[in-house]
């Protein structure tokens, strides 16, 4: 019987009707880093690099250790593409480390002032609305009140 069931699974496999199983790769792990997101396009301009000007922004965490860590450009970073008052601030940040690509996904990050951690987020004070990013405007979505960079001690 086992026989008959290796042939016809080498039949389908040869007809392309079913795929041989892969093994899947464990999902990258969560790490803490300490640092600064630094703008990748200055370092290079810095290092004589023209980028082309459709290259647009391009940042990375520049870690306490000396690591340079292209950031991935999603929900975890874009607070750091859209307001630059919060490059080149010391920071802790949980991501990881995607692999293949070298770039780094936020997962969470807290400012880091005097040996203590920040929540940083923007406030509408009409609205009472927290975000953890800003949006293109700089206004808030529901009232186009403007959205107040803020920073709480976290605990």
């Amino acid at each position: 019987m086992s026989e008959i069931i290796h042939c016809l699974a080498v039949t389908l496999l040869s007809l392309g009707l079913i795929q041989p199983e892969t093994p899947r790769q464990a999902a990258p792990s969560v790490e803490t880093y300490r640092g600064k997101v630094v703008s990748l396009n200055e370092r290079l301009k810095k290092l004589g690099v023209a980028l082309d000007p459709e290259a647009g922004l391009l940042l990375a965490l520049e870690t306490d250790r000396g690591q340079v860590l292209p950031l991935l450009r999603d929900s975890g970073s874009l607070m750091f593409f859209r307001d630059s008052r919060l490059l080149d601030r010391n920071l802790e940040i949980r991501g990881r480390t995607l692999p293949g690509t070298g770039l780094l996904q936020i997962i969470s990050f807290h400012a880091l002032k005097d040996g203590r951690r920040f929540e940083v987020y923007y406030w509408c004070e009409t609205c009472a609305i927290k975000r953890l990013s800003l949006e293109k405007t700089g206004v808030c979505e529901c009232c186009g009140g403007v959205m107040e960079l803020r920073e709480t001690e976290a605990p």
